[in-house]
């Protein structure tokens, strides 16, 4: 019997290494709200005339999805005499900075105008509502209209691209397929509840796990930080730190992407207005990892991978360079594992990046600030390999590398420490590896302390014995027990 390959899961290699940088709760739904049953329910408004009820339920789904700017209506009917059920208002440039649902470029500062409709000639009233959009002359650029019906893809461009044409405005028709959609995306059945008076009892019961309880609490004390002493016209450098911390618990958390896709959004907004360089490189690097381990997403990841580079592109420090490098690496390794090809854009910046860490590698008159290049430049040499066996002059370099940095306090040793011995379960049976991480565990020892060396050796043992290699363990577990007994 054939077995199906599984898809490779990036989130889940990443949780199995790192568990306590994802969410240790659990959801439990004590009631469920199914998908036929929401669907039948919202295309059968018209017959129980609740109009006004799926004017609200729109307004409020359209102000998390689409702009969170949205007037109240006041009329006494569905469209009163203002032509449309709803529309934006103007908000500030600092303001909208905050936003963090509905992030959108524009709608701050146009107008734009919503019409909501039940009716089962969804065509008719959208011409009609459209054509009375266009008829107030005031100024809008962008029409919405909202139905409870499903409607054909081709219908939608095709009347979409006459009312453009007719009537100069940009037409957008959102359907009971896009209504359904982003309701299970993104958790928001509460809100249909709330609003339709949908006679369901639906409850999510989260069970809070002691990471999270943790990570939630330092969430809330960042939130009443920005709203108790944040001004928007003039946001500190601490502050734009708090911005990104934000999004990056968020992520954590395991919250909807939509959410943390807005939080990282605002985070970048913000440190590209009131922050350096720097900064808006971390929110483009956390944007690109969370993107890719967290939600899976490899246009979003991607998409800041390169906006990263290009926040450094001038720089000649090869600290700086390091996130860059480390994103490309998880592209290529991605590429390699999934047999994808990478794409043009990352080809082209992995290309530009190693001839600036290059040209960072050949300065010695930056022995710390070189011998970091060169050790990222072994790194990219390691991912091009196609064979694990062929690794073995890589390390003995890289081992030449350390050595040479051994009385520099500007060489990073502790995160190439780290890197170095992330990677022991694809490399542990090539000897110049093994030569390599049994160095850094002495300078490790003679920096920190024969305990801290120990506990390296005693890990390094415990994944040679989950690996299958029992003599190996013995080994390095012997090691690791003088210094434990001193402890």
């Amino acid at each position: 019997m054939a077995t199906e390959k599984t898809k490779f899961s990036q989130k889940q290699f990443l949780k199995g290494r790192r568990p306590e940088k994802f969410s240790d709760s659990f959801e439990k739904e004590i009631s469920s709200l199914e998908r036929p049953v929401l669907e039948h329910y919202l295309a059968t408004l018209n017959k129980r005339s609740q109009e006004l009820e799926f004017e609200d339920f729109a307004k409020r789904l359209c102000e998390k999805i689409v702009c969170p700017n949205l007037l109240e209506q006041t009329g006494p009917v569905a469209g009163g005499d203002g032509k449309t059920d709803t529309q934006t208002f103007p908000v500030s440039e600092q303001n909208k900075l905050l936003w963090f649902e509905g992030i959108n470029d524009t709608s701050h500062k146009e107008r734009w105008a919503f019409a909501v409709s039940t009716r089962v000639d969804w065509d008719v009233k959208c011409k009609s509502d459209v054509r009375k959009i266009k008829g107030t002359e005031r100024g809008y650029k962008k029409a919405y209209f909202v139905s409870n019906q499903y409607v054909k893809s081709d219908q939608r461009a095709k009347i979409e691209d006459l009312l453009a044409k007719e009537t100069g405005l940009d037409v957008i028709i959102l359907d009971l397929s896009w209504i359904l959609n982003q309701v299970y995306k993104n958790k928001l059945e509460q809100i249909v509840i709330d609003t339709l008076a949908m006679p369901v009892t639906f409850s999510r019961e989260k069970h809070i796990g002691s990471n999270d309880y943790i990570k939630s609490q330092e969430l809330d004390e960042l939130n009443e930080k920005i709203n108790q002493e944040v001004n928007p016209q003039e946001i500190t450098n601490e502050q734009v730190g708090w911005f990104l911390q934000i999004a990056i618990l968020n992520a954590e958390l395991e919250n909807t992407e939509i959410e943390v896709e807005g939080l990282f959004e605002r985070a970048i907004k913000i440190a590209n207005k009131f922050g350096n360089n720097q900064q808006l490189l971390e929110a483009h690097y956390h944007y690109a990892w969370k993107s890719h381990f967290w939600y899976e997403n490899s246009s979003t990841f991607e998409e800041h991978l390169i906006l990263a580079f290009q926040a450094i592109e001038k720089s000649t420090s090869s600290a700086k360079w390091e996130k860059v490098v480390t994103l490309l690496n998880v592209a290529i390794g991605h590429a390699k594992i999934t047999g994808v090809s990478l794409s043009n854009n990352i080809l082209e910046v992995k290309n530009k990046v190693i001839k600036l860490i290059t040209k960072i590698a050949d300065d010695d008159t930056k022995p710390s600030n070189s011998l970091y290049a060169q050790t990222q430049l072994a790194i990219f040499e390691l991912q091009s390999l196609n064979c694990i066996e062929d690794a073995g002059p890589t390390f003995k370099s890289l081992h030449d590398i350390v050595q040479k940095s051994e009385s520099l306090v500007g060489y990073p040793f502790e995160q190439v420490f780290y890197l170095i011995s992330a990677v022991d379960d694809i490399f542990m049976e090539i000897e110049a590896y093994e030569d390599l991480l049994d160095y850094l565990t002495e300078q490790s020892s003679k920096r920190d302390g024969d305990v801290a060396a120990s506990w390296n050796y005693l890990k390094r043992g415990a994944r040679r014995l989950e690996s299958g290699k029992p003599y190996q363990a013995i080994k390095l577990i012997g090691k690791s027990l003088a210094g434990l007994y001193k402890e």
